[in-house]
């Protein structure tokens, strides 16, 4: 473990001494596009293990990823990430082969909190004091349309304590409220996480969650990958991820949907092949593959 962490720091420290730019993941590259557009062998890729290449599917468009050219415009290393926690390394080795790991993102978790009046509006007033566009938008969404939120008035109050990931300075994936208090009209509404099953109740312990259920999609014998985020696999030396749940089955055997919703893609994905795409219109979707 002291190895690789000390690899990632002196792979940063060399990037940070050179020019690294930060750039936003366009909207339809694809991870062989990407390769083709600084000529590196396709069979970087196809040469990937399975759940490699499920990772190199999950790169989202506007995702901020890290780049270093030399100075001929060819590519040096990449950083990609493709979660909270696992990002892909490709870099030009000693003998200018190009290679490909999968890194954790070493990211810090602090813990604030925050009471302040309204003075504009909700938005405004949390992104200015903590620089998060998020905030606002997770704070109305545990309350779950129990508060007008524009009802809020000039002198309204707001109390949240939170976490946040924070990477290079700067806020990383959504931040996780713990506890909250809103004041509307002089009435104050709490809300309160509970760590032991992630539902929020109010100061008379009453839940005000909704729970979305979830089926199995199939009946299945057996699960041959379970889900996880970050590994370290002690034979490959390295950390290993699987964004998913392989189930084994004999064919043909009938696939359901997870829950009710609409079918959003249908085609091929990168490492996953054919895809199917369900959006459940709660913030979840479910991907087939």
């Amino acid at each position: 473990m002291k190895k690789i962490l000390l690899l990632f720091i002196i792979f940063f420290n060399l990037l940070y001494s050179a020019e690294v730019k930060e750039l936003p993941w366009p909207r339809g590259e694809t991870f062989l596009t990407f390769l083709d557009k600084y000529a590196i062998p396709n069979s970087l890729y196809f040469n990937l293990e399975k759940e490699d290449k499920e990772l190199c599917s999950e790169i989202s468009a506007d995702a901020k990823y890290y780049l270093y050219e030399e100075d001929d415009g060819s590519l040096n290393q990449v950083l990609i990430p493709v979660s909270e926690d696992i990002q892909l390394h490709i870099y030009k080795d000693v003998d200018n082969t190009y290679k490909f790991k999968t890194l954790p993102i070493n990211y810090e978790e602090i813990t604030q909190s925050i009471a302040l009046p309204i003075t504009t509006s909700i938005a405004y007033d949390l992104k200015k004091a903590t620089g998060s566009p998020m905030l606002a938008a997770q704070l109305k969404s545990i309350y779950d349309n129990t508060v007008n939120f524009r009802r809020m008035q000039k002198g309204d109050f707001i109390v949240i304590k939170y976490k946040q990931k924070v990477l290079m300075g700067r806020a990383h994936s959504m931040p996780e409220i713990l506890a909250s208090m809103v004041e509307v009209s002089g009435k104050k509404y709490y809300r309160f996480k509970n760590s032991k099953d992630d539902k929020y109740y109010d100061e008379k312990a009453k839940a005000f969650t909704k729970t979305y259920f979830f089926k199995v999609p199939l009946t299945y014998k057996r699960i041959s990958s379970h889900f996880t985020k970050k590994r370290w696999h002690p034979v490959l030396k390295r950390y290993r991820a699987h964004l998913g749940t392989d189930f084994a089955a004999p064919r043909g055997r009938k696939i359901y949907a997870a829950g009710d919703g609409y079918v959003e893609f249908i085609g091929r994905r990168g490492g996953y092949g054919k895809t199917i795409i369900i959006n459940h219109r709660n913030g979840y979707k479910t991907l087939y593959a």
